[in-house]
């Protein structure tokens, strides 16, 4: 393995330099960091802008914290301004073509001092703008500040073929609960949207994913749907930024994403429970991957943080240190302590910090001083990202273990920090046991935060309050849960029709747009029971009527009622300003709520039961919070068929008239053209519905994005994977609106938004194909990766024809546009067996020679059953002996034996190129050498003995011969044999009980008579 990290990863600017001659690009262009899935959302982007269709074309980026979209947002107004003669990337300037056609204004809205309401700062920032550019503006008169009249009238004044294109950052903070203005901020935004329909104006904002919730202060007001007919969302997911940084920063190569798994693998040995993927590691690397959770924080605290510039800099930083040595958390903390001290809201966690820096890390044991100091570091990043670790979260992200293997790694950063909490006087919080034991420092203010939320929680009702807050927390378990996922959040009415009376909350599903339902109560209905109902109740509700099932509970304890009432108020203390006030409070709700989940799991999964007309079923048996599903549209009863009631009543049955846009559901549903000719003709309303809840079934579990990431940058060169991405995103978006349509029983929106997305039906058919081919490429692609592990880790063999056959294969795989074609990835695959096959022969005989059981069963049996080991054995039982020699030797043996496999080779080499034992073909010499340090080993303990008995070689001369009559001649031959320098004789236990008899002091002699000789009796029963 390559030692340095510098040899794993190629350092590149993040930047893109002009070429010579030209101008150069804006800093927003010139650094932004292209990869396939961010280059994608800007061209979808600059096309919603810059479109010539009728109608609004506003655009919403929503992505997580440090994702990247406040940098797209910004890449994207400068395309609508970049000098054409500027030096761009190819793609951003085959994007910038798109923006051509009509003249662009770009408003960028800033933030105002004291300004928080959105639309003055948008007017004003508009006719500002106008103004500096020599259009005509008209004046905001104070009595029609709200009115837009001065935009409006503006805006329609500008020539022909101009568009003002308006981008808003950080929607969040305009939206925040902390902002009173904050719904009609929302309204700003869709009424901006609106004004698109008829004025050459378009909006492009960037918010994070919480604010577009219907759980957001803004987004409960019902906002969201009149924003969604005006604006397209686009979204960046949180490894775009990721995944950009790794193409284009943290550059590795097939060899060194090898290496750098080889890396990850050696150190999960020391630390088991690293909290990350194959291909995370590899991204992120030589960056530990915590750096990017608590990174994408850091733009709180740092103002102009870049996550790409700190990979840079970061990797930079330690290049030099070995491979298994990255830039942990501990690193960041060194490089940007001095920043972070600059910010005003971290002072009291920073006095936490030095104080135990101070007082408790010296009074550590030396030994653990290290590991406490880095412990501190870690607790401190996480606190402030609003993340409360465990004990390994904090061993992991400090790379921390002991580098002889003797102890756990989290055992002993558990012992150091139990330690430090006795010494902290106040500085830690700590929740849990062992280690899932979280950690957190204090602040000046949590105590008191603590009292705060308690004394709130104490106004909370014991009853209605705590139980309906219990029921909303299921938003935070199931995505399709019909209620607010805050304790003061409504329920979702634009799903379900929600009746809450006499205890009981009854949802009802929607009935299909425009439909005149006469039997509204005969509707499929799901009843709510709170805790402590009886059974009797659902019974006789079932009972009554067929359509209904009942949802019953288990009683919440009073720990369980506790933790919901704190999490409520802990949860209303975030909403209300003052909230803002409290810098732990993101972490302390954080852990609340996770109380108040498991709270919902225990009542209402664990101990859950569904009642129906057929019987009981526990709620645990079908429901995984871990699953997409719509669990409510499972739970209801499903809806009498007409084409059943007819036939129970012998009436003819006529097939009802298929609804507008059936036709799009046929091209979606069907198998071929002539199935959907077919539907569009016979099916009824309940029928999609079921044909649908199978179709979302299918499709919503499959997951393409580790094929999707293997293809990476050499995807966007091959036209048929690029027509498929763009395929499957299309049916992406639909599988949203199917859910929708699933749970309102409607299917007119689905129907709309697919005609919207493709147009024509022909569209649908070359959608699908084109996505049944990405999912046949799909399922054949692990293929591909898995045969570049195999060549890269199979062994060098001596057999030319084989090795050949092997850099044919290597060379194809870089050849990524000839499997497109699905013969040519037959043939790989044909010839990659055929190599496997003999690699597998000619490894599995070196494999049995070296490690199988005759040869290890040869080697430590020729040491165990030789003279040597004997000799040793009984040497080894001298008073004067050292047995440490035999106990050494044995463990050598042990260590030997071990080698010996065990393992089905032939099972192991179908998906590996090495057995489970790791075996090597360099690994013969070291199994010979291990044998024969063993028997060196049995010869040194024999040697090391022989010169203790030489050194007392007179003594034992002395006593045999004045008792020479009390041993037999062979013993007496075998001490002097032993006491000399030469080979040693075979020694008996009873050579080693005479010399023992004859070196022990405590032993007594006496006389006795044999005729004219003296002899010597030896007494051992006064050996002490």
């Amino acid at each position: 393995m390559t030692s340095k990290i510098k040899d794993l990863v190629e350092l590149n600017p993040s930047g893109q330099r002009s070429a010579s001659g030209r101008s150069a690009a804006p800093p927003e262009l010139e650094t932004f960091l292209l990869s396939y899935e961010m280059g994608d959302v800007i061209v979808r982007t600059v096309e919603r802008l810059s479109s010539t269709e009728p109608g609004p074309h506003n655009c919403l980026i929503v992505g997580g914290p440090g994702c990247g979209k406040s940098r797209l947002l910004a890449a994207v107004a400068s395309l609508f301004e970049v000098d054409p003669e500027a030096s761009l990337h190819p793609r951003l300037a085959e994007v910038r073509a798109l923006a051509q056609p009509s003249r662009t204004i770009v408003v960028r809205v800033e933030p105002e001092p004291g300004e928080r309401r959105l639309l003055p700062t948008i007017e004003r920032a508009v006719l500002s703008e106008l103004e500096a550019a020599g259009f005509a503006v008209a004046s905001i008169s104070a009595e029609a500040v709200d009115s837009l009249l001065a935009f409006t009238k503006s805006v329609a004044t500008l020539p022909t073929g101009h568009r003002l294109i308006i981008t808003v950052d950080n929607v969040d903070t305009w939206l925040a609960p902390a902002n009173r203005f904050a719904e009609e901020n929302a309204q700003t935004l869709v009424r901006f949207g609106d004004l698109g329909r008829d004025l050459p104006v378009a909006l492009c904002a960037a918010a994070g994913e919480y604010v577009i919730t219907h759980d957001s202060s803004a987004g409960s007001q019902g906002w969201i749907a009149a924003l969604l007919d005006t604006y397209r969302i686009e979204y960046v997911s949180a490894r775009a930024l990721r995944s950009a940084t790794a193409s284009n920063i943290l550059v590795k190569n097939a060899r060194q994403r090898r290496e750098i798994s080889n890396v990850l693998e050696q150190l999960r040995k020391r630390l088991p429970d690293l909290p990350c993927t194959d291909e995370e590691f590899v991204e992120l690397y030589p960056l530990e991957v915590s750096t990017w959770g608590v990174g994408g924080q850091l733009h709180r605290w740092i103002d102009g943080f870049s996550f790409p510039e700190f990979a840079a800099r970061a990797a930079e930083s330690v290049k030099r240190r070995p491979a298994a040595s990255l830039f942990a958390l501990n690193d960041m903390f060194t490089l940007y302590e001095p920043q972070l001290r600059q910010v005003d809201a971290l002072e009291p966690i920073f006095d936490a910090y030095d104080r135990l820096v101070l007082d408790a890390v010296p009074r550590l044991g030396q030994n653990q001083r290290l590991w406490g100091r880095l412990a501190l570091q870690s607790i401190f990043m996480h606190t402030i990202a609003g993340i409360s670790a465990d004990v390994k979260t904090i061993t992991n992200s400090v790379l921390l273990y002991d580098l002889h293997g003797g102890v756990s790694s989290y055992a002993m950063m558990s012992a150091v920090l139990k330690q430090m909490e006795t010494l902290d006087a106040g500085q830690i919080v700590a929740t849990g046991e062992g280690t899932s034991r979280r950690y957190g420092l204090v602040t000046d203010e949590r105590e008191g935060l603590l009292v705060r939320i308690e004394e709130l929680a104490d106004t909370v009702d014991e009853d209605s309050e705590t139980l309906s807050a219990l029921l909303g927390v299921g938003g935070h378990v199931f995505a399709d849960w019909p209620f607010g996922a805050s304790p003061a959040g409504p329920g979702r009415t634009d799903l379900w029709n929600i009746d809450i009376s006499g205890g009981l909350v009854t949802l009802h599903a929607r009935t299909l747009d425009g439909r005149n339902d006469e039997a509204a109560e005969r509707r499929p209905r799901l009843v709510l029971f709170p805790p402590g109902r009886p059974w009797s109740e659902a019974t006789d509700v079932v009972r009554a009527d067929d359509l209904a099932s009942c949802w019953i509970v288990s009683k919440p304890t009073a720990a369980e009622r506790a933790a919901v009432r704190r999490w409520m108020a802990a949860a209303r203390l975030s909403a209300d300003e003052g909230g803002r006030r409290h810098p732990d409070l993101p972490s302390v709700l954080a852990e609340l709520e996770t109380a108040a989940v498991a709270a919902f799991l225990r009542v209402y999964v664990e101990g859950g039961t569904l009642v129906t007309s057929d019987g009981r079923e526990a709620i645990a048996e079908f429901a995984s919070p871990t699953r997409a599903e719509n669990l409510v549209v499972r739970m209801l009863p499903p809806s009498p068929s007409e084409v059943s009631s007819a036939a129970e009543e012998g009436q003819a049955i006529e097939p009802e008239p298929a609804s507008e846009g059936a036709s799009w559901l046929a091209c979606l549903l069907s198998a071929n053209r002539e199935e959907a000719a077919g539907l569009v003709r016979t099916f009824t309303a309940a029928d999609w519905l079921s044909r649908l809840e199978s179709w979302y079934g299918m499709h919503v579990g499959r997951d393409d994005t580790g094929p999707i990431r293997l293809l990476g940058q050499r995807g966007e060169q091959i036209p048929e994977v690029v027509a498929a991405l763009d395929a499957k995103q299309l049916f992406d978006v639909l599988l949203y609106y199917t859910r929708r349509a699933l749970s309102s029983r409607t299917v007119g929106e689905l129907c709309g938004e697919m005609a919207r997305a493709f147009e024509t039906e022909n569209r649908v058919w070359e959608a699908r194909e084109r996505l049944s081919w990405l999912a046949r490429f799909a399922e054949w692609l692990p293929i591909l990766d898995d045969a570049a592990r195999y060549l890269g880790d199979a062994e060098t063999t001596e057999d030319e024809d084989l090795e050949a056959l092997r850099t044919s294969l290597v060379e194809w795989m870089d050849r990524l546009g000839e499997f497109v074609n699905e013969r040519r990835r037959s043939a790989f695959s044909d010839s990659f067996a055929a190599y496997r096959d003999e690699y597998s022969r000619i490894y599995t005989a070196v494999h049995d020679r070296a490690v199988g059981g005759e040869n290890v069963g040869r080697l430590s049996a020729g040491i165990v059953e030789s003279q040597a080991w004997q000799a040793l054995e009984n040497l080894s039982s001298l008073t004067i002996g050292n047995p440490s020699y035999l106990v050494d030797a044995i463990n050598l043996i042990s260590v030997l034996r071990e080698t010996q496999c065990s393992s089905n080779v032939d099972s192991s080499l179908k998906t590996h190129p090495l057995c489970a034992c790791g075996f090597r073909f360099g690994d013969q010499d070291r199994i010979a050498s291990m044998a024969s340090s063993a028997t060196d080993f049995v010869q040194m303990g024999i040697e090391h003995h022989m010169r203790l008995l030489q050194a007392r070689k007179a003594e034992l001369k002395e006593k045999l011969i004045a008792y020479k009559s009390s041993f037999d001649l062979d013993t007496i031959r075998s001490i002097a044999e032993l006491t000399k320098e030469s080979t040693p004789p075979r020694v008996e236990p009873a050579t080693i009980d005479a010399i023992n008899t004859l070196l022990d002091p405590e032993a007594e002699w006496q006389s006795r008579s044999t005729g004219d000789n003296q002899a010597l009796q030896y007494r051992p029963d006064r050996i002490m």
